[in-house]
């Protein structure tokens, strides 16, 4: 488990992240309420019976194409599970979202408030198999949103 300094400070450069891709606030949030929900935003992550890794807990299966690709893509190279730092991580999941994951990108952008882009993401980036998670999700992308609105102004 992390520390508190080392939780926000991840979840600083985890938003940060987000917003230098030129994606807005509520997009960022919501990515953040995704790695939280999934890893805590620990980085170093294993989970799922030791077949997840990293901030997102992607499986072998999509590791596999973001780092390798398939016919219709060429990979980033990026192996998730040999949990790179969070920009690689990001960079993998940024990757997955402009490739195989196209239809999640857009579903998370044509969101116009924190909780429906985080709800989003859940429900069509992450695909949690536990019951309530989108909104769960939703819900923490609101706090993520309003936490990040506070400190640095602005939406």
């Amino acid at each position: 488990m992390l520390s508190q300094p080392q939780y926000y400070a991840n979840a600083r450069e985890i938003h940060a992240f987000w917003l230098a891709k030129q994606q807005t606030p509520i997009f960022a949030a919501a990515m953040l309420a995704q790695a939280d929900a999934e890893s805590s935003l620990d980085p170093n992550a294993i989970g799922d019976h030791h077949e997840a890794s990293g901030l997102h807990q992607l499986h072998m299966d999509r590791i596999r194409l973001i780092r390798d690709g398939n016919g219709t893509w060429p990979g980033c190279g990026i192996d998730v599970s040999k949990l790179p730092s969070i920009a690689r991580q990001l960079e993998a999941v940024w990757w997955e979202l402009r490739h195989s994951e196209m239809h999640a990108l857009k579903m998370i952008r044509e969101a116009t408030t924190a909780y429906d882009a985080g709800f989003a993401a859940s429900a069509f980036y992450e695909r949690p198999g536990a019951p309530g998670q989108n909104v769960k999700r939703g819900h923490r992308a609101v706090f993520w949103a309003s936490y990040f609105q506070q400190r640095i102004g602005g939406g």
